[in-house]
């Protein structure tokens, strides 16, 4: 973004800007002092503080670099440290950019004790890439300062943050020394790398977060299937103990026996004549036999 921003200047105001770039950064070698007169001027084409980017592939940091290190920058981006080069490179230079380390909500300088010595970074400002490689790695108390002063025919870059994280008493120095660009480099192209990563990180983060969401709906189907299942049990047994204790008991006998009989005698009106003549035919015998046996016992009759 920060490129394409500068498609909108001519070649003869990006020169110019680099030039008061290197007139502020003459006056830091010959005085070092943090309060140089135009400092917030220097470096600055889009009148927004922005001086330029910073890309770390290693760990996939791509941040703006802004003027100063006060705490509304170093919340979303690179601080430039006032009194240090500004960073356009060159020989007797030393650029300092700082940032935070450990923020729950921006990743910034979180990852930079990853690097390691002969690993590189990238600034891009005013259209042009400057490449350096790690030569120095430094754990130092913030009192001690002299690992950021300038040394003579050198281009350095040190990329700095407090250390260890939460208690900040110590700052990591990772200090870069300026190497020719590789074959074929060019803005676009740092520029792209650093939108795919960005990209594959969006991509990477949607995919988790639609993880957590499947798992999130099959715990609660899961959830109403359980609820479901015991509210059902409940009202059963609700409805078992709200059944009288008289329903469940036996009818009086009378009434019983008032249904049993008139049953019966609708079974009985139901059987065709002939059986029920048979029926009477039968009781009649059982009755004069029964009377004989009784008269017999009684001696009635002769045995």
């Amino acid at each position: 973004a920060y490129n394409e921003a500068l498609t909108g200047f001519e070649s003869v105001q990006i020169d110019k800007i680099r030039e008061g770039a290197r007139a502020y950064n003459e006056k830091v070698r010959e005085c070092e002092d943090k309060k140089i007169k135009g400092y917030e001027k220097a470096l600055n084409p889009f009148s927004t503080g922005m001086m330029g980017s910073l890309y770390i592939p290693k760990i996939e940091v791509n941040l703006p670099i802004y003027h100063d290190v006060n705490e509304g920058i170093i919340q979303n981006g690179v601080g430039h440290l006032p009194g240090t080069s500004l960073p356009i490179g060159g020989s007797s230079t030393h650029c300092v950019l700082s940032t935070h380390s450990g923020l729950p909500k921006a990743k910034l300088f979180t990852d930079l004790h990853k690097l390691d010595e002969g690993d590189e970074f990238i600034l891009s400002v005013l259209g042009e890439n400057l490449y350096y490689r790690v030569v120095m790695i430094k754990i130092v108390l913030p009192t001690q300062t002299s690992d950021l002063k300038v040394v003579d025919g050198k281009d350095y870059v040190t990329l700095t943050t407090c250390t260890p994280y939460g208690i900040n008493t110590h700052r990591l120095l990772v200090r870069g020394e300026r190497v020719s660009a590789p074959a074929g480099a060019r803005v676009e192209k740092v520029e792209q790398k650093a939108k795919d990563s960005r990209m594959q990180n969006v991509l990477t983060l949607a995919l988790i977060c639609g993880l957590i969401l499947l798992i999130a709906i099959s715990i609660l189907k899961d959830l109403y299937r359980l609820l479901r299942g015991e509210r059902k049990q409940g009202m059963t047994k609700k409805a078992v103990h709200c059944v009288p204790a008289a329903a469940s008991a036996a009818a009086p006998a009378r009434k019983s026996t008032s249904v049993e009989r008139g049953k019966k005698e609708e079974k009985l009106q139901q059987t065709p004549p002939e059986k029920v003549r048979r029926g009477e035919n039968r009781i009649d015998r059982d009755h004069i036999a029964q009377a004989l046996h009784r008269a017999k016992e009684r001696q009635l009759l002769p045995r």
